[in-house]
């Protein structure tokens, strides 16, 4: 169960009581167009909050509008017209107009949003996020092959041309896939040496390495056109190239393969994705180089963790298939998905326009203890004791601890598989953590 950031702010501000109502609501509604530079706000409802022609002071937060998501101060010098309901502001990006929403804040909401983020990390790991992840490929040299790294829109490790944009709708697993916007979008990877992701010294393999050497080359293919295939090519301007068979055309996912041997004249390898169309989604590529197995890998960032558990696909051609325990019976094989899991943070929030539809996973009483969690610290430093006396004298921490004690509400920690001495093991560096596989693979 999940819980969006605006039903957390408005847990937060009721427990420290720094919530103004309208109509049993914790927000107004605009009854008025404010100014056009957007600096008011015309609501009746306020009459409720600020005296008559009042010098007012505080923060409002727009919930819905042009504005949705910004904060603004309503400034010392700011008077409140009592007869039309209008309060002067620090001015918006746009203006307020009648049926808008908003919020009146003592505290910066900036501040409670801080506080809650802080909260979530500090609560962790009585309060988790489960996590597991399908992005690694056994003995894949590509980066982020499983398409899931990456800003909105972006692709780390990929170049684009044309227009591609991220898909939750077609994936092969994951949160998303990339999908093409027109006949000319390719996605392409050029692989100037391979990367072992090792704290170790020599941990980059020359491509000379691997001239000579067969590879392969596999993606996964969603689309209802014959178009679609994927590349292996070298030299100027990619003149020499391996192409997979094209996608058959039936709805559904389909593997595309491209193998080839590098030859001597390659200063380059480039893996292509090419979807001759619009509305094709690729997932999961990979790039295979014969008799260079790789032994260590990254661990996703989202588990903090671990990983607890770690996983191999029964069959690479089947990612919603079985997942078995990597052991020494059941040794890492090329091409085929690993599975990791292990615990992470809940997810944080910006302050921006998202904030009020994002979610974190809690339910109703975890809830109060992320809260109660929350105003402990405000009240630590100092920002619910200067406004709130009464709010700031109660033991919040210790209503944090009461739940975490509460049966049902403190997380259980996940299982752990215990690796099979010399079949694989974690390292770590100042930056990042590491599967290493210590045995040849399957």
């Amino acid at each position: 169960m999940t819980t969006t950031g605006v039903a957390v702010l408005d847990r937060l501000s009721a427990d420290i009581g720094d919530t103004f109502f309208e109509n049993a609501l914790p927000y107004f509604t605009a009854t008025s167009d404010g100014e056009a530079d957007g600096t008011t706000i015309v609501a009746t409802g306020l009459k409720d909050v600020f005296r008559a022609d009042d010098t007012a002071t505080g923060w409002v937060r727009m919930r819905s509008g042009a504005a949705a998501g910004q904060i603004r101060a309503i400034p010392n010098t700011s008077s409140f017209t009592y007869t039309s309901g209008t309060l002067t502001v620090a001015a918006f990006i746009a203006q307020i107009v009648s049926g808008a929403t908003f919020e009146i804040h003592r505290v910066h909401p900036a501040i409670k949003i801080g506080k809650i983020n802080q909260a979530i990390e500090e609560l962790y790991p009585t309060l988790y996020l489960p996590v597991r992840d399908e992005t690694l490929i056994v003995d894949s040299w590509l980066e982020n092959g499983g398409l899931e790294a990456g800003a909105t829109n972006v692709f780390t490790g990929w170049t684009k041309t044309d227009t591609w944009t991220e898909t939750a709708l077609f994936t092969l697993s994951g949160a998303r896939a990339a999908l093409s916007g027109g006949t000319g979008s390719i996605l392409y990877q050029d692989v100037t040496s391979l990367v072992n992701a090792s704290p170790a010294p020599n941990s980059v393999i020359p491509l000379k390495e691997i001239i000579g050497r067969t590879v392969k080359v596999r993606a996964g293919c969603y689309g209802t056109v014959t178009t679609p295939t994927i590349r292996v090519s070298w030299g100027a301007g990619g003149s020499d190239f391996v192409a997979s068979d094209a996608h058959s055309g039936e709805l559904g996912w389909e593997f595309l393969e491209a193998e080839t041997v590098i030859p001597t004249t390659a200063d380059f390898v480039r893996i292509e994705l090419r979807p001759g169309a619009a509305n094709v989604a690729f997932d999961h590529a990979s790039l295979i180089v014969q008799g260079v197995p790789r032994y260590r890998y990254t661990v996703p960032v989202s588990i903090i963790d671990g990983p607890t558990h770690i996983e191999m696909q029964a069959d690479a051609d089947k990612p919603e298939g079985p997942y078995y325990p990597v052991t020494a019976r059941n040794r890492p094989v090329e091409g085929r998905m690993l599975r990791l899991q292990g615990r992470g943070y809940l997810s944080t929030f910006a302050t921006d326009s998202t904030f009020d539809a994002a979610t974190t996973e809690v339910d109703s009483q975890r809830l109060n203890m992320l809260t109660n969690k929350a105003a402990a610290l405000m009240a630590e430093t100092g920002q619910a004791r200067r406004l709130f006396s009464e709010a700031a004298e109660i033991d919040w921490e210790g209503k944090a601890n009461d739940l975490k004690r509460r049966p049902g509400v403190r997380m259980v920690p996940m299982s752990a598989q215990m690796p099979d001495e010399g079949v694989w093991h974690l390292e770590r560096d100042s930056s990042n953590k590491y599967i290493v596989f210590e045995r040849n693979h399957g």
